[in-house]
């Protein structure tokens, strides 16, 4: 690709009255005089061998360097070619151009086209009377800095091709300051490979001097993570396609000499998708939730259009109980499940029921159960497409009877509370996963996230010292892999969920305003936008991501993920609205279900820690947590306000990001 140069080195330059300049074309050595009659007629420094010859022509005598312009301008090909067809102010803006990178003014393009046209001058004079009437130290200094140019392109041709230095030359200006001979930068070859392939971006760069530095940065594509991007040789790894897609990545590699002169050369890398797109394979199952809320008082209200998750359906959960009852298909998401998670066929579900998450994951694997053996233990995201919001959390439930409660999963799965008799509280009914924290929780406790269908969340609990129930999966092994298409217009494609999401997020002052923010949005030209339910919003979470081990938000980076300083006063990432209300189980519906991004923070014994980890789904108060019932005030960095068995820090403030049907 084309190279272009451009310096880091200003001089002091002042209009001056119009005093002639200091050094005349007559006053210059010889190789100068011929140089500035290659620049100033031929657009170019002087070949090595051009310049010998004309040298050593003028040395002995043979011919003078008036007779060099007179040949150059009425017998060279190439001058014949580029000007010998010029008409007269063509030709005085154009070796104009040449010698001072700019066009003279109309007065004295009058001027020069006037001294022409009567023979005052003749063509092969016009350089010299525009270098001996140059008035200004602007236009000495150019003409000082393409002389400089051109003698290093003369005196090192290895180094300078004839492409570069007309680049160089016909981009000088007076900033530029050459006091030694430029670098030269080489981004390599383009390229052409597949997606999810590591590239080698091996440039290099030549100087006269030596003593250079290198950068590399994408300027264009989608975004990659360059490694060794201050070296000469930088990699990355091609992002995901589809299959026929393709997507052109540029990059610029910067030279810096020792002196802060600087080359930029570029180079293409186009990307072929390999793979067929997953399309519709992690259909998201509606929240099953139809009724609307005050915010205010949490009592139920009409649905009137205002964006709660009951103004809108998705795909209506559908199950299927196989013939011996033992497994449950989910029509929506192509997934089949056990029915109970009673593992040891009693007929009750206990704590005696409850597993490890290793011995989870060994119990799935080894299940022979209904005439397949291709169980599985499920990640949290094929765990949470059960979850139904048509659920009630029991928290704040003081009695001993189950049979009244609404759990958060369908009927056609066996019920299961947590084990009273054992010692365990009635909202202890967490299923393992899959799905580890790639941080910790807590006091640096190894973590897995978990569905409890009992209160309505995901949180993170430390498996080494904790047991679970468990459900194992079968089919759709595709289930909660997304598939991101970048549209270019701020909205991003997920086509394995059929959603598309806003590129960027934004801050709500309370749920209210985040369901008005996006019932009113416009990005991308669409005008159908919706804030998500809190299922289609837990897709988007990237759980091989965390703050602490990667400094992002738990999203795929084709998103933007707002920071800010958390109550702990270091760099985090929001919780997010969803639409859909968390309802207690006295019919409270006052809280929204949120999903953090970032860490799901709480304060424990005066701490502030991450207790759930990047990826948790919680709730709190909808308009003020202030006065949610139940919650205590502290005051670390500011004063914020917190709830709850691991107290839960609340928030007001939380971020949205707008959710779409394809």
């Amino acid at each position: 690709m084309k190279k272009t140069v451009t310096r880091l080195l200003p001089i002091a330059w002042l209009a001056t009255c119009f005093t002639p300049f200091q050094l005349t074309h007559a006053e210059l050595s010889v190789s100068e005089q011929i140089q500035q009659i290659y620049i100033g007629y031929l657009g170019r420094a002087a070949d090595a061998d051009g310049l010998a010859y004309w040298t050593n022509e003028v040395n002995q005598g043979l011919i003078t360097v008036d007779q060099i312009r007179i040949n150059i301008v009425n017998e060279q090909p190439e001058y014949l070619e580029n000007y010998g067809q010029l008409t007269y102010p063509e030709l005085a803006i154009a070796v104009y151009q040449n010698l001072l990178n700019r066009e003279p003014d109309q007065a004295g393009l009058d001027y020069w086209v006037n001294e022409l046209d009567t023979g005052s001058i003749a063509p092969e004079d016009l350089i010299i009377a525009y270098i001996n009437g140059i008035s200004s130290e602007e236009d000495e200094a150019i003409m000082e800095n393409k002389l400089t140019v051109a003698e290093c392109y003369t005196g090192n041709p290895d180094i300078y091709s004839e492409d570069d230095i007309e680049i160089i030359i016909s981009a000088l200006d007076s900033s530029d300051s050459y006091a030694q001979c430029p670098p030269v930068a080489d981004a390599g070859e383009d390229q052409t490979v597949e997606d999810n392939t590591i590239v080698m971006l091996s440039g290099s760069g030549q100087d006269v001097e030596g003593g250079l530095s290198f950068a590399w940065e994408q300027t264009d594509g989608l975004s990659v993570s360059l490694t060794d991007a201050m070296e000469m040789t930088a990699s990355f790894t091609t992002p995901n396609l589809n299959l026929d897609q393709t997507d052109t990545l540029i990059f610029t590699l910067t030279v810096t000499d020792d002196a802060g002169a600087i080359s930029l050369d570029m180079v293409a890398v186009t990307v072929t998708g390999t793979e067929d797109p997953l399309v519709n394979t992690y259909k998201i199952v509606d929240t099953n939730q139809t009724t609307c809320f005050n915010s205010n008082t949490g009592n139920t209200t009409s649905c009137n259009g205002s964006g709660q998750d009951a103004d809108y359906s998705g795909n209506q959960p559908s199950y299927t109980v196989s013939n011996s009852g033992l497994t449950v298909s989910d029509n929506v998401t192509g997934l089949v499940w056990t029915q109970t998670p009673d593992l040891d066929g009693d007929g009750d579900v206990t704590a005696d029921d409850k597993l490890t998450q290793g011995e989870a994951v060994s119990y799935c694997n080894n299940l022979n159960l209904d005439g397949r053996s291709d169980w599985r233990l499920p990640s949290i995201k094929e765990s949470y497409s059960l979850i139904l919001f048509s659920g009630k959390d029991p928290s704040n439930y003081t009695g001993t009877d189950t049979s009244g409660l609404s759990l958060f999963i369908d009927d056609s799965f066996q019920r299961a509370f947590g084990d009273t008799a054992s010692g365990e509280r009635i909202i202890d009914g967490q299923y393992a996963s899959t799905t580890l924290y790639v941080s910790t929780t807590m006091n640096n406790d190894p973590t897995m996230f978990g569905v409890n269908f009992v209160d309505g969340r995901i949180k993170g609990y430390p498996y080494e010292r904790q047991d679970f129930y468990v459900l194992c999966v079968a089919g759709n092994e595709d289930y909660g892999t997304n598939e991101y298409l970048d549209n270019g217009d701020e909205t991003v494609s997920d086509l394995a969920t059929g959603l598309m999401w806003q590129q960027n997020d934004s801050l709500a002052t309370d749920w209210e305003d985040a369901l008005d923010q996006c019932e009113s949005a416009g990005t991308g030209a669409h005008n159908d936008w919706r804030l998500p339910n809190v299922k289609e919003l837990q897709s988007l979470v990237d759980y091989s991501r965390s703050p602490d081990t990667d400094g992002s938000a738990a999203i795929d980076p084709i998103f933007n993920a707002t920071s800010f300083l958390n109550e702990e006063s270091i760099t985090d990432w929001g919780f997010y609205w969803s639409s859909t209300t968390h309802v207690n189980s006295q019919d409270d519906g006052s809280n929204g279900a949120y999903v953090s991004f970032g860490r799901a923070l709480g304060y424990m014994n005066s701490q502030i820690l991450d207790v759930h980890g990047a990826g948790a789904q919680r709730s709190n108060d909808k308009l003020d947590v202030s006065t949610e019932p139940g919650a205590s005030s502290a005051t670390v960095n500011g004063t914020f306000y917190y709830k709850g068995p691991q107290g839960d820090i609340l928030r007001n403030e939380n971020m949205v990001r707008c959710v779409r049907d394809i």
